[in-house]
């Protein structure tokens, strides 16, 4: 998440971000690593390097951001859920959906244990109508692309429409907004 958090640091010096609020917590302890070594160990390598690589840096992060070019106003974020709240949910409850990060327009994004995996779902529902849609990643890949974007909205989205191998309007769109917000993303991630 080194982009995300070098933004929080820099934001101001950028043109054209405004409304950023952020709350970055303390990096996980020894002890917190020590709490949840059961459920750690259940894991697999990929899944327990991902999440101990996120929480050793920050045990929770948000992120809200608007970002003006022109007439244009785009919007991003994440809320990435607490360490211990996704662990204690791991260890009891790892075939049902767990809360993991909340979209900037109040979608869920959960994972579950599939085939020794950690899968991530993004919701996809509408008028109240919960949806979860599988995104194919990984929970690195997954941490990746939120980071190479700081969850410029609507990532998720472009990310399925990748997957059904589309380049819909709302694809096209989301990548042109990636390379006026961010200038350094790699568009063609997605």
């Amino acid at each position: 998440m080194q982009k995300t958090l070098d933004f929080i640091h820099n934001y101001k010096s950028l043109p054209g971000f405004q409304n950023v609020v952020h709350d970055v917590g303390p990096p996980i302890t020894q002890a917190d690593i020590e709490e949840f070594q059961a459920v750690l160990q259940s894991l697999n390598e990929d899944d327990k390097a991902s999440l101990l690589g996120l929480y050793g840096q920050a045990r929770t992060l948000q992120l809200g951001f608007e970002h003006v070019s022109g007439s244009e106003v785009q919007f991003g974020g994440m809320n990435i859920f607490p360490f211990g709240s996704v662990f204690f949910h791991i260890g009891r409850d790892r075939f049902d959906q767990i809360a993991f990060d909340r979209t900037i327009d109040d979608r869920l994004v959960t994972f579950s244990e599939r085939d020794g995996r950690l899968q991530l779902f993004v919701d996809t529902g509408s008028n109240g109508e919960e949806k979860p849609e599988a995104l194919d990643l990984g929970v690195g890949e997954y941490l990746g692309l939120l980071d190479e974007c700081r969850g410029l909205f609507p990532w998720q989205m472009a990310i399925l429409s990748k997957k059904r191998g589309l380049m819909d309007d709302e694809r096209k769109q989301f990548i042109s907004n990636l390379s006026i917000t961010f200038p350094d993303a790699d568009t063609s991630l997605f």
